[in-house]
């Protein structure tokens, strides 16, 4: 990249999509792509000349060239152009292969480049005459990759294994080496204030250009960003997406054609969208239904029916009359339909050609079906099926039909070689499993034994298998192989049990207690089924109980002449009286019983109130009688369908009308593929994914949105459908995610439902992710899976909570939570994986991965149906989906992806075989997101400010996002910015103080969170800030978790000590280790840093500020022995500039000292307190007396940190692992919030206790860089490392004008280009944020360097 210095604008290449680019400094947004692949294929380096208006980049070669051969090829160049993308030429085009480091010696007039391939440095002139060689390969240069020219010198880095800087003088030809840094070095620029002069500029009427202003030879010209256009008044203006219709026409609705209008509604679709003839949404079409009554069709025996039941192949008439075949011979099928050979049967023509036979009779339907056109990055199968490339000779036939792993070429020996999946390259096999991804999509890794390169750490109370599953430690040593791998049951020997466990009389295992006298044994000893009462078993009429309601028989062993129980109460009395053959009671079914008789009713039939007369239960009341609706009709039933549907010529099966093809999608961890089900095509959509779990999608008429999870990334993307990739991704959730495993979409409100298993909540927020908050949290143990329903406002949710295993349901606001489905009374499913709707029969499905079975219910949880149990494509279910008639769901043992008939679980087929464990599912289509009735949040967001969430009985309830709260009116949120924020291991939270189990804002979680030492904070930036003393950084997001920022990356180590002046805007942050021990000073965003004292510390733990007085207060302790008095544990005050240090107290005349750390300085009390983890207890020191107190609190045993707000002290408490709130003298001391462990620091966020103001809160108290109050009358003016004080202005600091600018791994420097022996003195303060700088530059007139990151 390269920055144009004169009109601000940045300059940069993309190699990997073959573009330069053009953007404003001033504003970002405002960017051009001046070249594309069409005339430009790789570009790398690129220099900008403004004062002739010209640029130069450079191509590299798209070919790898040999330097061995006898004629080496290359084909890199050089190519040059206006500014404006205009006049673009090839400038030197021969014997380059990868030119890079372009640089103009302004004095010269030369172009300087080097070759990294070729390893040489050279130059020309401007126009590409007078080449010559500067330097080529040798003990001075090796792989040069940037260079700067200076002052008749040419530096460069090198990026091979020296990691030299060198400079080489054009004169003397004397070459000197520089520094010597840890490889890689990437860009490197000469700063030089003097160089940046401006000769032309855009003047004139460009001086006022709306959006870019580029340079020329003959000056400035105007242009406009991408997507804009210039109108007749030189404006930029959004680009007309389509032609303009006149009167007499009429414009498609998605390509926008023009067509005449005499072309509309003329039975002929003229739109390829068909909305000149569809009847839809304001389409200019009526439906014919709409002027066709009576809707009714007389029988001649004078029966009515329904019209569309007339000549639909059923006779419905009984005398089928609806049927003859003078009447439905006439009958013409419509434009729109397809006319069956034999039967003349009327069909939508979207089934024709769709792979299921709808002429039953004669297939005519599916005859002369072309195949499916493969794109060119597809396998066309031998049955007409497209795969990806990638999937040939993989192994696997994804063809179903092995077309794919046929004549594949033998490249790779299988027995000491490993096949990559996607380039097919071919590795060494013991590179597979190693732990490193050797393969460019990492399938060297998939499916490995003990590597967790992508699995998270499991959770305290759960079970790590040897494959890195991780299962409830419940689970563990119960016979059942619950770990794919079967190590759950490895070595499983003198079982400690807990409370809520039996333990098995062997000692070889522990049971949960509710499966004690459940009649079934668990133990191997069955002791667990030892000295039992039991409860009745079930026993349904006609069967009944016997000894002592212990045992059930059945109606054929009762007077049998067989005593089946030990009572005798089954046979004997009546029994032999026969009275069945004598009497007539029952109406259907008599059995014999020792008291007479017992009637019973066939199938189809439910006894009535007398015990004796069948009642008939009508057809339309047995389960899965009609795909969708059943209308009874006299002693029989017809199936129809809901709006939309079509029924089959089956008379059962209801078909979607919608063109859209079904299109189910699955996540496979690192990718996500698609299969088309109607051609059963198999492509990837998206690859490259790190650990890809949940998914969902919005349909809408103008585009389809696809969001997914990814828990390594701990985000939620988005992208839309097109063709047959995913385009467009874009991150929807940033920051604050641990695992979100459920992810469902609300269609009608337009919002964002996930669940968070880590942090046991439902969070909601828009589909572009704003407005976030936490919906529903508490009474939660392992939440799993989500699905919506909007039309009815209702959310359901699984849990796999050990003790509870369940489904709930609540409304899609939050309120009326209930639980759905209860597992805990049966050891038949604990796992209650996947659920999923169906959206026409208002039912919900799951799959149990404990049981490996599939369940439905309804909504409320009444009639709970078995549909599938124990099939071997149903062995550890992860994810379900419902689809028409059949229901769709992903097996992690099977590796696949599998549909059976919903109702019944018969035809089990599989759908797609995957490599890797395969987790949601979703199916794409319309009808799985049906929009019945109006949107209640439709008009004007409801009114409500903010979230506009659906409830029950189509009505809506306005929320708040994080960090606000509703107002009385009930639709307007206001700020509620009083934070309860504590550190835990890889995460911070932040809680409301009245409700302290409620987050307001989003948690911060790995991997921006390893050890968050100490909190603080700035309400003036909206912002908390905190130490990583694992990272080594210091952070800071925003209360809403939108962005999260490393401000601080280098020169600092053990940063326990941490304290904001937020009057000031400065960091105070403390520093300990091999190098130095000291106490920093930066300001907020990490620009400048300066040494407050640089030495003479033992290791600091806490750091506190006392703004308003200038004042600086610091503990200091070794874990170790103290080897002498410096190490003694202290709390010393000094002024804020290192002034005047004093030491408070120390272990010398306070004997409870020990370990202290959490300063904390209380401004309303005057005092500073803090906590001492060795001796258990809270001290503090008044500052006006001198005096140290201690807070005595019965409750608190061992405080690890604590914060005081408004005379409450709030404590993490490691015993009782909770945090509890005490009033300042002790007193009054409760639990605030359970289950909470291990918590590292405490502060209260509140922008109330930042008021008042200090000699530098305005104009930072007229300092250039630092401004440190010193006291409540003076101030402190410092200058960042690298500076110095301007000796005639103390308040301004001195840089130096000439120096060095490099790049190295992690890290910008600058470097003094003295030849004195000072060279090695920095000239830059250290600069963070830093990875992999490949290009860097600056712009003298605003002091910016601009870098480009490649990670």
């Amino acid at each position: 990249m390269d920055i144009d210095y004169i009109n601000r604008n940045l300059y940069w290449t993309e190699d990997v999509s073959s573009t330069v680019h053009v953007a404003s400094l001033s504003d970002i947004s405002k960017q051009r792509r001046l070249f594309t692949g069409r005339n430009i294929s790789r570009p790398h380096s690129i220099v900008v000349h403004p004062e002739e208006g010209v640029l130069y980049w450079s191509e590299w070669s798209t070919t790898l060239g040999s330097r061995d051969t006898l004629e080496p090829t290359y084909d890199g160049r050089i190519e040059m152009a206006w500014m404006d993308g205009s006049n673009q030429k090839t400038v030197i085009s021969s014997n380059l292969h990868w030119p890079n480091g372009l640089v103009i010696d302004k004095t010269s007039q030369k172009l300087f480049w080097c070759d990294v391939y070729l390893e040489k440095i050279e130059r020309a002139n401007l126009d590409g005459s007078n080449r010559e060689l500067i330097l080529s390969v040798g003990d001075w240069l090796s792989h040069p990759y940037s260079l700067a020219v200076h002052d008749g010198c040419v530096f460069w880095s090198e990026q091979g294994l020296f990691g030299r800087i060198q400079r080489l003088n054009l004169d003397t030809k004397n070459i000197t080496t520089l520094r010597v840094e840890n490889p890689i070095l990437f860009d490197l620029k000469l700063y030089d204030v003097t160089a940046q002069k401006a000769k032309i500029s855009c003047s004139g009427n460009n001086s006022q250009c709306s959006d870019l202003c580029l340079l020329t030879p003959h000056g400035g010209v105007c242009s406009c960003a991408n997507g804009l256009e210039f109108n007749d008044k030189f404006q930029c203006v959004n680009r007309t997406k389509g032609p303009i219709c006149s009167a007499e026409q009429f414009k498609c609705k998605r390509s926008g054609v023009c067509i005449d209008k005499q072309f509309v509604c003329n039975g002929e679709r003229d739109c390829n969208d068909g909305s000149d003839e569809i009847g839809t949404f304001g389409n200019p079409c009526k439906s014919a239904d709409e002027e066709c009554k009576p809707d009714e069709f007389k029988c001649k025996d004078g029966d009515c029916i329904f019209l569309k039941w007339f000549c639909d192949g059923d006779e419905d008439c009984e005398d089928g009359s609806d049927e003859e075949h003078s009447l439905c011979s006439n009958t013409k099928c419509s434009s729109q339909e397809f006319t069956c050979e034999t039967t003349k049967r009327c069909i939508p023509r979207q089934w024709v050609c769709d792979g299921q036979s709808d002429c039953p009779d004669d297939g005519s339907d599916e005859r002369n079906c072309s195949k499916p056109v493969c794109s060119p990055t597809e396998f066309a199968c031998a049955n007409g099926r497209c795969i990806p490339f990638t999937f040939l000779c993989d192994g696997q036939d994804d063809c179903d039909d092995k077309s794919d792993e046929k004549n594949c070429p033998s490249i790779c020996d299988h027995v000491v070689n490993f096949l990559c999946r996607s380039d097919r390259k071919c590795i060494p096999g013991s590179f597979r499993c190693d732990g490193l991804s050797n393969c460019a999509d990492g399938s060297d890794e998939f499916n490995c034994t003990n590597s967790d390169r992508f699995m998270k750490a499991c959770e305290p109370n759960e079970f790590r298998c040897d494959d890195g599953q991780c299962i409830p430690k419940l689970l563990q040593c119960n016979i059942d192989h619950d770990c794919l791998d079967g190590s759950d049951e490895k070595n499983c020997s003198n079982i400690s049990c807990k409370e809520d466990e039996f333990s098995c009389a062997d000692g070889k295992r522990c049971v949960p207690k509710r499966w004690r006298c459940d009649g079934i044994a668990d133990c191997d000893d069955d002791s667990d089924e030892a000295e039992c009462i039991f409860k009745p078993p079930p026993c349904l009429h006609p069967s009944r109980l016997c000894d002592n309601r212990t045992v059930c028989v059945n109606p054929p062993e009762i007077c049998d002449g067989k005593p089946d129980c030990d009572d005798g109460s089954d046979e004997g009395l009546g029994c032999e009286e026969d009275l069945c053959s004598k009497s007539h009671e029952c109406s259907h079914e008599c059995h014999n019983a020792p008291e007479g008789i017992l009637c019973s009713c066939p199938q189809g039939f439910n006894l009535g109130s007398d015990g004796r007369t069948c009642e008939s239960a009508h057809p339309c009341q047995i389960w899965g009688m009609c795909s969708q609706l059943c209308t009874p009709f006299k002693n029989r039933h017809k199936c129809d369908c809901l709006p939309g549907y079509a029924l089959d010529a089956d008379g059962f099966t209801c078909k979607n009308l919608d063109e859209y093809p079904p299109l189910l999608i699955f996540s496979s961890r690192y990718e996500l593929l698609s299969v088309d089900l109607t051609t059963h095509s198999v492509r990837a959509l998206v690859s490259s994914l790190k650990n890809t779990v949940a998914l969902d999608f919005f349909y809408s008429k103008d585009v389809t949105y696809v969001f997914w999870t990814d828990v390594i990334d701990d985000k939620i993307y988005r992208g839309s459908i097109m063709g047959t990739t995913i385009t467009n991704i874009e991150v929807v959730v940033q920051t604050g995610l641990s695992t979100a495993e459920g992810l469902a979409i609300d269609w009608i409100g337009e919002n964002l439902y996930w669940v968070e298993s880590n942090l046991d909540q439902i969070e909601v927020a828009k589909l572009n992710g704003s407005y976030r908050r936490t919906l529903i949290a508490g009474d939660m143990e392992s939440p799993r899976a989500i699905a919506l329903d909007p039309r009815y406002g209702i959310l359901f949710w699984s849990d796999w909570d050990t003790g509870r295993p369940r489904i709930e349901s609540c409304s899609m606001s939050g309120e009326g939570r209930r639980v759905v489905v209860r597992f805990d009374t049966s050891r038949e499913g604990a796992w209650p994986n996947g659920i999923a709707l169906d959206y026409s029969s208002t039912r919900l499905y799951w799959v149990d991965a404990r049981s490996d079975t599939l369940h439905t219910t309804n909504y409320d949880g009444t009639d709970i149906r078995e549909v599938l149990r124990s099939h071997r494509a149903l062995s550890h279910p992860f994810a379900v989906s419902v689809f028409e008639n059949r229901v769709y769901w992903t097996d992690w043992r099977s590796n696949a992806v599998v549909s059976a008939n919903k109702w019944n679980g018969s035809d089990v087929r599989i759908v797609e075989k995957t490599i890797t464990q395969p987790f949601d599912l979703t199916i794409v289509h319309p009808s799985r997101q049906p929009r019945d009735g109006a949107n209640p949040c439709g008009s004007d967001n409801g009114n409500c400010s903010h979230l506009c969430l659906i409830s029950f009985n189509k009505t809506y309830v306005c929320q708040c996002p994080h960090v606000m709260k509703l107002k009385e009116d009930g639709r307007t949120c206001t700020a509620n910015e009083q934070i309860l924020l504590f550190s835990r291991a890889n995460e911070i939270r932040g809680v409301d103080l009245d409700q302290p189990y409620f987050h307001i804002i989003p948690p911060i979680s790995m991997p921006a969170v390893l050890t968050a030492a100490a909190l603080d904070f700035s309400a003036k930036q909206k912002r908390i800030y905190w130490s990583d003393v694992q990272q080594n950084e210091i952070k800071w997001t925003d209360l809403n978790g939108s962005s999260i920022e490393t401000i601080l990356d280098t020169g600092i180590e053990n940063a326990y000590g941490f304290a904001i002046d937020w009057l000031a805007g400065n960091i105070f942050i403390s520093s300990y280790g091999k190098s130095c021990n000291r106490i920093v000073v930066t300001n907020l965003e990490g620009n400048y840093m300066n040494e407050i004292i640089p030495d003479g510390l033992s290791e600091v733990r806490s750091l506190a500020v006392d703004p308003y007085s200038g004042r600086l207060f610091w503990s200091e302790y070794s874990e170790t022995e103290p080897k002498n008095e410096t190490e003694v544990h202290k709390i010393t005050v000094a002024r804020m500039d290192g002034q005047d240090i004093r030491i408070l107290t120390s272990q010398e005349d306070n004997k409870l000292l020990g370990g202290p750390t959490s300063l904390c300085f209380d401004p309303e009390s005057d005092r500073l307190y803090w906590v001492n983890v060795q001796s258990h207890t809270i001290q503090y020191y008044e500052m006006s007396t001198g005096k140290i107190k201690t807070v005595k609190i019965p409750l608190v045993k061992q405080p690890s940190t604590m914060v005081i707000y408004r005379d409450r002290i709030y404590v993490g408490e490691s015993e009782l692992n909770a945090i509890v709130v005490v009033d300042a003298d002790g007193s009054n001391a409760q639990i605030l919030r359970n289950k909470t462990d291990s918590v590292l620091h405490l502060k209260v966020y509140d922008p109330e206790i930042q008021k008042g103001s200090n000699l530098c809160s305005r104009n930072n108290g007229g300092c250039e860089h630092i401004c440190l109050t010193v006291s409540a009358v003076d101030r402190v003016c410092k200058c960042a490392i690298g500076f110095q004080v301007d000796s005639e202005d103390d308040t301004k600091c001195k840089g130096v004008d000439e120096f060095l600018l490099y790049s190295i791994n992690w890290e910008i420097r600058g470097a003094r280009l003295s030849d004195r022996n000072d060279s090695t003195t920095e000239a830059l303060p250290p600069i963070s944020k830093v990875i992999m700088a490949t290009w860097i530059d600056f712009d003298a007139s605003t002091k910016l360097i601009v870098f480009h990151s490649s990670f």
